[in-house]
């Protein structure tokens, strides 16, 4: 049977003396750092989501330069395709004048020449033509 004496006092005091000093020497000390812990981990957490969140805006931002700078691309390509395309025009327009200007050129060239040599060439027909006749008959033919 148990029986309540000093003793038992004695071991009740010492619990609650070691209970105390265990509190203020291991316990609290402890909870202090688990709630430091979970602070920090919590903090922790909140600036990872901040960071997410900044990292999906900036990804954000730069599809929409991204395409920005597409479309601007594609913008400036079909300006420069319009002004090649337009200056190509220019200078086949202006090739296609010089090309009818010069053989115009020529085709007067070559009628001023036809004009001056003409008389010449005729009377060279003519004795070329009087010279076959000659060969052909074999005579002599009076003009």
């Amino acid at each position: 049977m148990i029986s309540i004496n000093g003793t038992l006092l004695v071991q009740l005091l010492n619990f609650l003396i070691i209970t105390f000093i265990l509190n203020r020497v291991m316990f609290r000390p402890l909870l202090k750092i688990n709630r430091e812990r979970s602070l920090h981990f919590e903090k922790t957490r909140e600036e990872i989501e901040a960071l997410n969140k900044k990292t999906e805006g900036l990804t954000v931002k730069i599809e929409e330069k991204k395409r920005s700078a597409k479309s601007e691309a594609d913008e400036k390509r079909r300006l420069l395709k319009e002004e090649g395309e337009g200056k190509a025009n220019t200078f086949i327009g202006d090739a296609q004048s010089s090309v009818i200007s010069l053989n115009n050129e020529i085709d007067e060239q070559i009628r001023k020449e036809m004009t001056r040599v003409r008389p010449s060439l005729q009377s060279e027909a003519e004795a070329m033509v009087d010279s076959i006749m000659e060969k052909i008959i074999g005579r002599r033919i009076a003009a």
